[in-house]
This record gives structure tokens, C-alpha cells and sequence, in this order.
């Protein structure tokens, strides 16, 4: 990588003071232009291409001014599904030690780590202000109390929440297990309950769906799909393994693991227990999210996120040599990224509170980078003000854009409406096309207020054909002044954005799959937001 940063160099755009207005299509044009050019390849994620244009990005961002989140601007995570070490991976109660595979299974988005210390039993694990769980390994129920079929589920009930107030708390690691007050669920065949703890399926080496997989991939027109994305069907199979790992990402940095009900049985309050988890090692294939941040000028409101993104991978190039460019998808997104991270370094647009710029990789692979960045932690969730997303936005029909997701927050509907835009332009706004395929999804389903810029599909969507010379540049600046007018508008609302769960993928229903993108029909049980 070091043998091409020179080139990488050589082609970033002049400094703002010589080019002027960073919105301009002109300077927009730069970025798209260099992103789509045939000598990154099409971006694989974790291709050499992928990793060229991450430095590319990290650099842009350096010399925008832009400041790192924690040590670089680049963030790794692997695009390949965890493995677990069985050999390794255990819960020792006394003498008595339950390997992983059937009574204990680690939760896929919790980190690998070993613990030891007495069990605290904290009841749904709602209430733990109540108990003294620091230095324990805390057991708690799934669900709440009261779950009936076909009723909603509180919000509080997230396993993500019970589990980063216990980690607050100074809970070592938390152990989760079935209700005995739970109603029975209704099963899928071949997917036994018990004595299996639940989410046996998102581990390769444990899950019942491995031959359902390989045999759905086995259909003519799946393969004909999984083929246009230059990807075999071992590839295929484990995509989908990693995005169904990903999903209901906990952002907790302590073991969490499910138990069957037979094991919980045996855990008394105050014993010691033992447990490790531990990922077996493999040849690791790594993207990366580039990551920066502008500070806010307003001390009280500069620890307040607004997080602008797009994601910057596409689908590379195959054996014969077509490269996939990816002008529109997503060379367009990234390039507003970068006129707007410019524009609002500007003294006279510096916002009062901070602004947190993504460049997402993994996004055609599942929503990837989208993930790992809530599961990373790599900003604390809770201070998102809004995630403003930007995919395809060059390729503009009839001088007309999508915005998606004005509805996810009290007020923000208004705040676009009171905003003109030039003639002849008009804005589209269909409440949900397009929105669990781009990497606004995974944080509307967590409750931050999400908002998407998109021009739609068009003919050379995801071939080979989606070039730089088809880009609407003049188009591509309406839409990101209107962005940044937007923004601006944000800006100056002293309150926070009251979320709205608009498309109930927030409301889980007892009983039913919540609403999440590209999961297999796996029964209720098994989904791991609880």
C-alpha cells in the first residue's frame, strides 16, 4: 500500500483556498472521478482497491482537517463470519464444565474474553440499579416480565440496553436464558429449542442453517445474483452468516452468552462461575470504515453527534477483468461527504454542535461497516443527534431526488418541508423504499433519527456500466446545499431530535421476527435483539 500513497497524493483535489466552494460540481466531480477510476479496481472491501481508496479517504480527511476517533482514521473489521474455538470456548459451574455448541453459546457481537466471579441473578435485568453486580457474572431473563404473544416489547427490553447498563454497573459478563414465565413459541422444523441454547444458527460451525444456505444458493436465479457481485457460493454463504452476526449489535465490551434453561437451572446466586470465549483464528480479511471528526464550537452542545455518511466499497472486478466502477454506487455519496466535511471546516459554517463523517466500506455485503461501527462503539450512541446517509445521488431523472426518513423524528419533517429548493428541482419522499438496503437502517433500528439522500436505481445499477461520464454533477450540488442547508437547520434547534419510530422496526412484537434486513426466517426465539 505504502508503493501507491504517492499516487493516491498526487490526485487529492487542491486546497479549498485555491478551489473555492468545496459544494461546487466541479469539486464534487474530482472525488467521484478519482473513486470510479479503473486503477482502484471497484472497491472491494477488502481488495487491495478497497484498501487503496480507504487511504485515499483517511488522507482526504487529514487535509480537510478532520481529527481521528480514537488513534487513526481507520477503523478495521473483518468481512468474514466469526468462528468460535470450541476447544476454548467453555462455562465451568464448580466441577461441572459445559463446552460451547448446545447449553451455552456466546452471543456473536459480543467481544471474546475470559471471566470469573460469583453469579448475581438480576430477573429480566431492567432493574439491576437495585443490585451490586460489580466483579459478578450476572444472569438475566429474556424479555420482560408480562411477555404475551402479539404484545409489544419495551423498549428497555432490548438486550442491548439490560447489557450495557450491567457492563455500567461493573457486571465481568452476562450469562442469558428463557423465561420460565415465557408462553411456548411456535418452532421451525429441524431447529430443536432445548436443551440447545439459543443462537446456535449465526455460528457456521453449530447452526442447522449451513446446508439450508448452500442448498437456497443452489437456485438458478439466487446464483444468478450472488454471480453479478462477483462472488462464489462459499463466499455467498458466508456473507450471509456474517450479516445475520452482526445484526442487533450490543456495543458492550464484556462476554454475554446465552444459556438453556436446563443450565440456568443448575446456577445458584453467589457461586463462582468461570467462563471464556474465544474465536478461533483464521486467515482474516479485513475493510475498513474511515472515520473523522469536526468539533463543535458550541461547548454545550459540541459533545451533541451528527454523523454524515456513505459508504465507499462497490463490487470490484472479476476474472475476465470488468471492473465494476461504482461511479453512482457509491463514488457519488463519498464525494458529498467530503464537499460537506470541507464546507463545514469553514469558520463561517463551523457547526455548534460536532459532526462525525463515515465513509462506510462492507455496505454490499450486508450493511457491514454500518455494524461494526455500532458495534464497535466507535461514537457513544446515545449523543447521535441524527445520521444523515448519502447513497447514489449522481444519476438524477426528471431533476428530482428521494429523501428518506423525514419522518423519524418529531419536527424534522417540518424543518425539510420550510426549506425551497431551485426550479424546475423537486424532492420525492417515499417513506421506505431503498431504506433497510443502505447503512441508515442499522441505526433507525437502535432509535437515532435517520435521514437518506438517494437518486434510486437506474439501468447501470450494479454492472459494470456505472461510469463516471453518466454523473449529473450539476444535479449532485442541489442536492448537497439542500443538505447542508438542512443540516444547518438542524444545527440551530437547541433540543435534540425526539426519535420516531415510524416504521415500527423499533417495535418488536412478542411472538413475531423483528423487522431486520436480509436475516433468514429464523423462529422468534432465535433473533438475538433480546
Amino acid at each position: 500500500m505504502s508503493l501507491f500513497l504517492p499516487l493516491l497524493l498526487a490526485a487529492l483535489p487542491s486546497p479549498q483556498s485555491e478551489l473555492g466552494d468545496p459544494l461546487q460540481a466541479e469539486r464534487l466531480a474530482v472525488d467521484v472521478e478519482f473513486l470510479a477510476d479503473d486503477v482502484l479496481q471497484g472497491r472491494a472491501s477488502a481488495s487491495w482497491g478497497g484498501h487503496a481508496a480507504a487511504r485515499f479517504l483517511a488522507t482526504r480527511f487529514q487535509q480537510i482537517g478532520l481529527q481521528p476517533v480514537g488513534d487513526d482514521w481507520l477503523h478495521a473489521f473483518s468481512v468474514k463470519p466469526l468462528m468460535l474455538d470450541l476447544d476454548a470456548t467453555y462455562l465451568q459451574l464448580e466441577d461441572h464444565r459445559f463446552s460451547a455448541g448446545r447449553a451455552f453459546i456466546p452471543h456473536p457481537s459480543a467481544p471474546e474474553g475470559k471471566a470469573s466471579g460469583p453469579l448475581v441473578f438480576a430477573g429480566f435485568g431492567m432493574s439491576a440499579k437495585e443490585l451490586d453486580v460489580k466483579g459478578a457474572i450476572v444472569l438475566i431473563e429474556r424479555y420482560e416480565a408480562g411477555a404475551q404473544m402479539g404484545r409489544p416489547l419495551a423498549m428497555r427490553a432490548r438486550l442491548r440496553n439490560k447489557v450495557q447498563h450491567l457492563q455500567e454497573q461493573g457486571a465481568l459478563a452476562v450469562l442469558v436464558a428463557d423465561s420460565p414465565q415465557s408462553p411456548d413459541l411456535p418452532q421451525l422444523p429441524n431447529l430443536p429449542r432445548d436443551p440447545i441454547a439459543d443462537g446456535a444458527s449465526y455460528w457456521p460451525s453449530l447452526s442447522p442453517l449451513q446446508r439450508i444456505l448452500e442448498f437456497e444458493l443452489t437456485k438458478p436465479e439466487v446464483r444468478k445474483k450472488y454471480t453479478e457481485m462477483n462472488l462464489t457460493q462459499s463466499e455467498a454463504v458466508a456473507l450471509l452468516f456474517l450479516e445475520m452476526q452482526n445484526h442487533a449489535p450490543l456495543g458492550v465490551t464484556i462476554p454475554v452468552a446465552y444459556v438453556s434453561r436446563s443450565v440456568a437451572e443448575q446456577l445458584h446466586p453467589w457461586k463462582m462461575v468461570s467462563l471464556q470465549v474465544k474465536h478461533r483464528w483464521q486467515t482474516q480479511s479485513t475493510a475498513f470504515n474511515v472515520v473523522g471528526m469536526l468539533t463543535g464550537k458550541d461547548p454545550l452542545l459540541a459533545e451533541q453527534l451528527v454523523v454524515i455518511a456513505a459508504h465507499y466499497d462497490h463490487l470490484g472486478m472479476n476474472d475476465a477483468g470488468a471492473i465494476w466502477n461504482g461511479a453512482d454506487d457509491n463514488a457519488s455519496g463519498v464525494a458529498a461527504l467530503l464537499g460537506l466535511a470541507e464546507f463545514f471546516m469553514m469558520e463561517e459554517h463551523r457547526p455548534q454542535r460536532s459532526m462525525v463523517f463515515v465513509a462506510f466500506s462492507g455496505e454490499e455485503s450486508g450493511l457491514l461497516g454500518a455494524f461494526a461501527f455500532l458495534k464497535q462503539r466507535t461514537v457513544a450512541v446515545e449523543d447521535i443527534v441524527l445520521m444523515m446517509n448519502f447513497e447514489m445521488i449522481g444519476r438524477l431523472e426528471e431533476q428530482q431526488f428521494g429523501l428518506i426518513g423525514s419522518r423519524s423524528a418529531e419536527g424534522l419533517e417540518d424543518l425539510v418541508h420550510a426549506l425551497p429548493l431551485p426550479l424546475p428541482w423537486s424532492m420525492h419522499e417515499n417513506h421506505e423504499v431503498f431504506f433497510d438496503r443502505s447503512d441508515q437502517a442499522p441505526f433507525h433500528q437502535i432509535g437515532v433519527p435517520t435521514l437518506l439522500f438517494t437518486g434510486g436505481e437506474h439501468e447501470d445499477y450494479h454492472r459494470s456500466s456505472d461510469t463516471a461520464e453518466k454523473i449529473d454533477y450539476a444535479g449532485m450540488e442541489v442536492i448537497v446545499r439542500f443538505a447542508a442547508e438542512l443540516l444547518h437547520e438542524v444545527d440551530r434547534q437547541k433540543k435534540k431530535l425526539t426519535p420516531r419510530d415510524y416504521l415500527n422496526m423499533q417495535s418488536i412484537i412478542f411472538g413475531e421476527a423483528p423487522k431486520q434486513r436480509g436475516l433468514s426466517p429464523l423462529p422468534f426465539h432465535q433473533y438475538l435483539d433480546y
